[in-house]
Order: structure tokens, then sequence, then C-alpha cells
């Protein structure tokens, strides 16, 4: 009989250590799943930016319109996809000369 207890006992412990494997799985692949897709949202802003910019000469702030899609689109990507993402899309504007005082730079208002 004491060998049938321990044999259940660890059946339920082999089972438990199989569920807790499987959750932590599933975890690593939801945080990997995230980080794919803040890797996309900056892929795409800054190919959205890209665009703007060959439109618009190298300037978002000579056009109105440009300046409040670039803006609105920027505020909206920085506050989801982190910090070491906002600093690579602040140097990549920054580089683009749309921060820039004295070339109508992006108003930066709100961003976080």
């Amino acid at each position: 009989m004491k060998t049938a207890e321990n044999k259940q006992k660890a059946e339920d412990l082999n089972g438990e250590k199989q569920r807790n494997m499987s959750r932590e799985l599933e975890i690593l692949r939801h945080e990997e799943n995230r980080q794919t897709y803040f890797d996309e949202l900056v892929t795409s802003y800054i190919h959205d930016i890209e665009i703007l910019l060959e439109k618009y000469n190298g300037s978002l702030g000579s056009n109105p319109t440009a300046n409040a899609l670039a803006t609105a689109e920027t505020l909206h990507i920085l506050p989801l996809i982190g910090p070491l993402r906002t600093a690579q899309l602040i140097r990549f504007l920054y580089k683009a000369g749309q921060l820039t005082t004295g070339k109508n730079p992006l108003d930066m208002t709100g961003a976080h």
C-alpha cells in the first residue's frame, strides 16, 4: 500500500512540474510575441516617417499635415514600445533633422 501511495505522489509531483513548465513556456512565448510586435511597430513607424520625409524633402515641419501626422504617430507609439525602442526612434528623428530647433521640429509636447 505504501508503494502505491509513493508512486501516486511521484506521479502527482511530476504532473505538477510538467504543468509549471508548460505555464513558463507559455509566458516566454507570449513575451517573445510581444517583443516581436513592438519591433514590427518600430519598423512600420520608421517606414512611414521615411515616406513622409521623402515626400516633403526631408522636412516634416514644412508641411502642417505631414507634421501633424508624424507628431500623432510619434506620440502614439512612444508609450507603447519601451525605453530602448523609444531611444532608437528619438535618435532616428534627431538624425533625420526632425527635432532640431530652427527647422520646424516635430512638436513632442506630451511625449513621456
